[in-house]
């Protein structure tokens, strides 16, 4: 087929440059440059349709190599890694590399086939992509993960539909579907997100008809309050939250914000456990609960043993 489509396009030619199409034979003694390479193309002046092909192709190969185009299959492969956690349009703005050339390289850009080479620059942009969720991007849209679950567990301790769109200067629809709906969402939307939960998440507003609505609609969707949430993995969609379920009326501000240090005070008898238990879901060792909760040992022993969940004070000290 290829020696075939060179023959049409010599044919096109000739009406232009008359060639001598017939094989050569080869003119040197010390080697026997055969048909139909490059070789005898070069040296041997042959020009005919074998040797031309021969030389096409080896042009092709020059013209790449000089390009450094290379194999697409680990450039695929590490885009592949990257969209399990960014969006085309974060990959595009950290590596600089068109999202069109990023979709084609994957396989799902309409219309097009699927690139089977890169350029090496492209290859090493891709490459100095790493599959982090926070990234230098200002603009475009990222995961929405981490949002949507801080929004609703702000909703959980009370802050309303209301008071939220307030913060965030959007519409009611825009923030109940961010809250609601698994879709990406803009570096802006997640930044202020983010502000918000970190200044509210450790307080609760005042008693009102929204409160209420609001901690009735967690209720009802089971959205986890903030205390079931490390700041860590928030933002991970593969985490889950610490399912406590407890039955007691507890402070999770107040057991938030001494699990987090801010608070130096003393929690009841039902908060400590809840926070025992809560640390303990988490792999902390009882040395470690002891230092954050300020109890003695045998107080940690003794809520470990009453909430059946297993002891890690011995392993504690390897």
């Amino acid at each position: 087929m290829e020696v075939e489509s060179c023959r049409e396009g010599i044919l096109r030619r000739q009406s232009v440059v008359e060639v001598d199409r017939t094989p050569k034979s080869c003119l040197h003694t010390r080697v026997n440059h055969r048909h139909g390479t490059y070789l005898a193309y070069d040296k041997d002046a042959c020009r005919c349709y074998d040797c031309c092909a021969a030389k096409m192709r080896h042009r092709y190969r020059v013209i790449g190599q000089a390009c450094g185009l290379v194999s697409a299959d680990r450039s695929r492969e590490h885009v592949t890694l990257l969209l399990s956690v960014l969006t085309v349009g974060q990959i595009e703005a950290r590596s600089g590399v068109n999202r069109t050339t990023i979709r084609r390289l994957i396989g799902s850009h309409r219309g097009a086939p699927r690139s089977e080479r890169v350029e090496r620059t492209t290859e090493a942009a891709l490459f100095a992509v790493r599959p982090v969720r926070f990234g230098p991007e200002k603009i475009g849209f990222v995961d929405g993960t981490g949002t949507r679950r801080r929004l609703r567990a702000l909703m959980a301790l009370g802050w309303g539909g209301v008071w939220i769109n307030a913060q965030l200067k959007t519409s009611s629809a825009t923030a109940w579907r961010i809250t609601v709906k698994d879709r990406p969402v803009t570096v802006q939307m997640r930044d202020a997100v983010v502000h918000i939960y970190d200044r509210f998440s450790m307080s609760v507003p005042p008693p009102s008809y929204g409160t209420m609505v609001a901690k009735r609609t967690a209720r009802t969707h089971g959205w986890p309050p903030p205390l079931a949430w490390d700041d860590e993995s928030i933002d991970d969609p593969s985490a889950r939250p610490v399912e406590v379920g407890c039955d007691q009326v507890v402070d999770e501000v107040a057991i938030r914000r001494m699990l987090d240090g801010d608070l130096h005070g003393r929690l009841s008898r039902d908060e400590r456990q809840f926070a025992v238990k809560i640390l303990a879901l988490r792999g902390e060792n009882d040395r470690a609960i002891v230092a954050r909760l300020h109890v003695a040992e045998e107080t940690v022993r003794r809520d470990r043993r009453a909430l059946g969940v297993e002891s890690t004070w011995k392993r504690s000290g390897t």
